[in-house]
């Protein structure tokens, strides 16, 4: 912080002891304070919101500013840039935003946007307006034409998630190849001679060709690099799988996975007690539990539900505060270095929403997200999203830059909008005095943009912070209770991620993000092209996410030795007593018409049995519904109920197989169809009539003493409900 903002903010705190102003709430309310200031120390603004009811007034510097007032007195000012839009009256304007393309960080390669040229940064950072393209190039080598977003990568370049496609290795050997200093670990920059020396090349060709094609060959030897060899084929491969994994796809991701433990599932992702709960421990039991997960039916998947009781519920169960009540998830001190934002430092958040039709927001604070400050000047939150009730109810944006000045609205939309609806939201912000600040809210069920704001020149950091830290769920006033309800706020798909790395679905841009599946059951009831589980953002080594695992004979890690689809899979080890297997029970609970497909890798010569089981109910042998085996001497096996174990076909060692099993109203059919390596190989008899599929396991070894020195992997897994067309 300057010196003369630091003057600035003593001379104020003075003004406010001597007027007697509480400066000591955790609740910004648009006009508190008695110093109408701005939010952000720059020097020049554009911002607008819309104004109803009240008076108000409104300060700006170089710049036109508009204010809305909810009730009583209320001031607003901004300065710095900004663009808003979303539900409000006058100038709408954009401001350029900071993606980044990283390959590494990749410095002076020149980029076009509709609206703005010039060469990345030293950090691989350009500029662009939301909804642009960009051409980045070097020289007269111009690549594919592609949406602007946050952080883009090779992939991004053409349109893939195939980290091991031609185009994708050898753009990435050749960005290696031309770094000045021929050292990617302080990232990559293009030399100007470089520009002057590119030709168009097809990178589409095989490896061997590009080594050879002569427009690389004469770019290498006039680009003023410290080596004129081409990096190899296996150093890019490893290179990038680094680039994805600690810089594009390093992400802390939250998603409801099915009634039970949702406590515990918070607590695990965030660190330490991450849900503040108006249910004192000492009364908390499963049955009042104010967090719980349902199933979502426009998602077709479990989402979280957060309740609060209007006459019960109170703050955290402290009962010398009785003016409103609260239940939140939090990241907080004893979190992970990685939920929590440092001074300096690029932080996203990206999570889903729905407020219920009827929502009653109070008239004087409903958060339901917040960013605050730990240490120093940590009460009222910098940042938070606020439901008010005014004529008409809207959503408002709204940002404090310290304690000792008044709150702005920096953007708002009318709440109806909102309300009914799944909205997206993705925020992105530099954690620092003049920081930057990015808000997109989406509404899925149509793509409508609800709001959409930037500012680069914004307060984002309080004097003497340890870090920043999120907050979401329901965190409201009971000054006007008279006008509440009993209220239902869902939620899903938390997401953390800091510096480059993003999260899944930035929703201001058209870019599919670098991985090869969802994450979740999103399956057609078909081999989509798409898998469910594709594991590319699943860090190396650690259990897969989405599944259960039990591994006391061996691992069930998620590995990038082998994979069938991107560059990452599931790795099975059986080296002593014991189960090897993971889990997963389908999002939607029973499936009477749908199908399971799935990836196989088994080596040559294994003598130990791989199973995929299709299960009901529970995970036993009544409840075994369709059961296929991987026998040695590539044998492949079908489970029936007359006939038990029958061979039915021969499956490739050595190379990945898919399997894809389907059924129709298996509940009275007890059949379903088999398919292996795109063959129909025929319809068979379930091993259990009359029981709906529910779950489904991988199995490494036929009992716990199947020891083996060899390995198997599984990838691309999907899962569908074919009678409803939804995942």
């Amino acid at each position: 912080m300057t010196l003369l903002k630091q003057l600035t903010l003593a001379l104020l705190s003075g003004l406010l002891v001597a007027c007697g102003n509480d400066i000591s709430r955790d609740t910004p309310e648009v006009g508190d304070g008695l110093i109408p200031m701005s939010s952000s120390g720059g020097a020049s603004s554009s911002s607008s919101s819309s104004s109803s009811g009240g008076s108000s007034s409104s300060s700006s510097s170089s710049s036109s500013s508009s204010s809305s007032s909810s009730g009583g007195s209320s001031s607003s000012s901004s300065s710095g840039s900004s663009s808003s839009s979303g539900g409000t009256d006058g100038s709408d304007v954009q401001e350029a935003r900071q993606g980044f393309f990283v390959d590494s960080a990749v410095a002076n390669l020149d980029f076009q946007t509709n609206s703005v040229a010039g060469a990345t940064a030293d950090d691989g950072s350009y500029q662009y307006f939301s909804g642009e393209t960009v051409t980045f190039s070097i020289g007269d080598l111009a690549f594919p034409t592609i949406s602007t977003g946050p952080t883009l990568t090779p992939l991004n370049l053409f349109d893939t998630t195939d980290a091991n496609s031609n185009a994708v290795l050898n753009t990435v050997r050749l960005m290696l190849s031309l770094d000045v200093d021929g050292d990617a670990s302080n990232g990559i920059t293009i030399h100007e001679m470089a520009k002057g020396a590119a030709t168009a090349i097809n990178f589409e060709q095989e490896p061997d060709a590009f080594t050879d094609d002569m427009a690389v060959i004469n770019l290498l030897a006039n680009s003023g690099s410290s080596s004129m060899a081409l990096v190899s084929v296996d150093e890019a491969r490893s290179h990038f799988q680094d680039t994805l994994e600690y810089e594009v796809n390093d992400r802390v991701v939250v998603s409801a996975d099915g009634p039970g433990n949702t406590y515990e599932l918070f607590n695990n992702s965030f660190g330490g007690a991450a849900v503040e709960s108006p249910v004192c421990p000492e009364d908390a039991t499963e049955d009042n539990r104010r967090i719980t997960e349902v199933m979502d039916e426009e998602l077709g998947k479990p989402v979280f539900e957060f309740f609060i009781d209007t006459d019960v519920d109170g703050d955290r169960c402290l009962d010398s505060i009785t003016d409103r009540q609260r239940i939140e998830v939090k990241t907080y001190s004893p979190s992970p270095s990685g939920v929590k934002g440092d001074e300096g430092e690029i932080t996203t958040y990206s999570w889903k929403f729905r407020l219920p039709e009827g929502f009653q927001p109070s008239s004087s604070f409903t958060h339901i997200f917040q960013i605050k400050a730990s240490g120093g000047d940590d009460g009222p939150p910098i940042l938070t999203f606020t439901p008010r009730a005014d004529s008409p109810n809207r959503l408002q944006v709204l940002h404090q830059a310290s304690s000792l000045v008044s709150v702005d609205e920096i953007t708002a939309a009318e709440l109806d909008a909102f309300l009914g609806e799944w909205i997206e939201v993705f925020v992105r912000t530099r954690y620092q005095d003049a920081g930057r600040l990015e808000v997109h809210m989406k509404r899925i069920s149509d793509n409508e943009t609800l709001i959409d704001y930037s500012n680069n020149d914004i307060d984002m950091w309080r004097d003497n912070a340890e870090f920043n830290r999120p907050k979401w769920g329901i965190y409201r006033s009971l000054n006007n209770v008279e006008m509440l309800r009993d209220e239902y706020v869902r939620f899903n798909d938390f997401c953390i991620a800091e510096g480059t790395n993003t999260c899944g679905s930035d929703v201001d841009v058209d870019v599919t993000p670098p991985d090869g599946g969802n994450g979740g059951d999103g399956g057609d009831g078909g081999d989509s092209s798409v898998p469910d589980f594709g594991f590319e953002m699943d860090t190396l080594g650690t259990a897969p996410t989405g599944f259960d695992i039990d591994s006391e004979g061996g691992e069930v890690v998620v590995s990038d030795e082998n994979a069938a689809e991107g560059i990452q899979s599931v790795k099975f080890t059986h080296t002593g007593e014991g189960q090897v297997r993971m889990r997963h029970e389908f999002a939607l609970g029973a499936i009477n018409t749908g199908s399971v497909s799935a990836s196989v890798f088994i080596p040559e010569g294994i003598d130990v049995d791989t199973l995929v089981t299709v299960y009901g109910d529970e995970y036993n042998s009544a409840n075994r519904v369709i059961d296929n085996l991987f026998k040695d001497g590539e044998e492949f096996r079908a489970r029936t109920a007359t006939d038990g174990q029958i061979a039915v076909a021969m499956y490739n060692a050595g190379q990945w197989n898919r399997l894809t099993v389907s059924w129709e109203s298996v509940d009275t059919s007890n059949e379903y169809t088999l398919e292996l390596n795109g063959q129909v190989i025929g319809v068979y008899e379930v091993a259990t009539p009359g029981v709906v599929p529910a779950r489904v396991e991988f199995k490494f070894g036929g009992n716990s003493s199947a020891i083996t020195d060899y390995s198997v992997f599984v990838d691309a897994i999907s899962v569908g409900d074919a009678s409803s067309g939804s995942p």
